[in-house]
Parts: C-alpha cells; sequence; structure tokens
C-alpha cells in the first residue's frame, strides 16, 4: 500500500515510556467518508457478539453486533487509509514494530442500549503477530451515553475522549474496554496491523 501523507490534528497522552501510549488522528475521517463507510457496513450480513467467559466471570465479556468488512473495490481505499496512517503513527511514536499489512477483514461494531460493551482485552490474546490495534470513530459522542473507550497501563486507566471521524491507533498489547452502553448506538471499525511475531 503506498505512504500517503495526511494533515491532521494529533494527540497523545502524556506517560512514560511511549510503549503504553496511544496516537490519534483527530477528524481524519470527513463527514462524506464516514456516511459512505457506514452506508458500505450496513449492508453487510451481521453477527451477534455475545461471549460469555464463565470460566473467568459470570459477566459477559462481550456483547455487541459485528459483520466483516471485505475488501474489494468499493472499500479498499479504506484499508489503504488507515493502514497509511498506522504505518505513520508507528514512526512518530517510535514504536517501530515490524508492520506489513492487515490479514484480516475489519470489524464494524455496533453497541446498542442491550448493555452492549466489551470487557478488558488485548488484541495479542489470540495472535502475537498483532502489533498495532487501530479504531476508527463512527458515531458523535452525542449519539450515545456510556461505550467509553478506556486503556489500562497498569498504573492507571485512561479515559480519552473520541468522537466521529478520530482514528486511534496503540500497541496491540494495550489492555482496553468499551464500557457499557446505557443509550443510544456506538459505531466503530476495528482492526488489526500484523508483522513478524513479538520475541
Amino acid at each position: 500500500m503506498s505512504k500517503t501523507n495526511f494533515t491532521a490534528k494529533t494527540e497523545t497522552i502524556d506517560t512514560i515510556p511511549d510503549m503504553l501510549n496511544y496516537y490519534y488522528y483527530k477528524e481524519i475521517f470527513n463527514d462524506k467518508e464516514i456516511n459512505d463507510i457506514i452506508l458500505i457496513c450496513e449492508k453487510l450480513d451481521s453477527e451477534i457478539n455475545e461471549l460469555d467467559y464463565s470460566d473467568i466471570s459470570v459477566d459477559m465479556k462481550r456483547r455487541n453486533s459485528v459483520s466483516y468488512l471485505p475488501i474489494n473495490d468499493e472499500t479498499s481505499w479504506i484499508y489503504d487509509k488507515i493502514y497509511d496512517l498506522s504505518v505513520s503513527a508507528n514512526q512518530e511514536m517510535g514504536w517501530n514494530f515490524n508492520v506489513d499489512g492487515i490479514n484480516q477483514f475489519m470489524e464494524y461494531n455496533t453497541y446498542t442500549d442491550n448493555s452492549g460493551h466489551y470487557l478488558w482485552y488485548s488484541d495479542i490474546v489470540n495472535s502475537n503477530t498483532n502489533k498495532l490495534s487501530v479504531t476508527l470513530h463512527l458515531s458523535l459522542k452525542e449519539e450515545y451515553n456510556g461505550g467509553d473507550t478506556e486503556f489500562n497501563c497498569g498504573y492507571e486507566i485512561l479515559r480519552p475522549k473520541f468522537s466521529v471521524g478520530d482514528v486511534v491507533i496503540f500497541p496491540s498489547y494495550l489492555l482496553q474496554r468499551t464500557t457499557p452502553i446505557l443509550s443510544g448506538v456506538k459505531r466503530t471499525i476495528t482492526l488489526n496491523v500484523t508483522g513478524k511475531t513479538f520475541r
């Protein structure tokens, strides 16, 4: 995929070291692009994720609906743009992970007021080739209550506020969660940028 230069506001949290940091591009996707993505995703077949990790908790680990975004002429620009942003963030933050592409379809996630949520998890649990985790926010914060994105850095819980068009990139080993939705609907695109296994 081509390397593209993007002009956008970027922000990070002030943590040391940066290996427990995130990087985000504010409103890097414009309104038209967001609307186009939602229209594409709403046509996809979806499945309900209700994962119950009863061996570790009586609570349900994850409750949301998921669709998988194929790579084709209609969607390749989304993959290209997000991959290029991820490569830039990887360099800018000094993570310098060995990354070589995206080897799974993006997930289109919908969290609704049936207490949709995702408890603490890491994206390297099932694959140590996942290097960067990426979330594209498709909803205005005013469209839902609850559903906050949180990161666990070990010594503090980070509670950043994101809005529609923001892209958040962070190391895949960083713990994250989505708190329960109280009302409304939250939509996101998530994916992992992969590379050679961690050593």
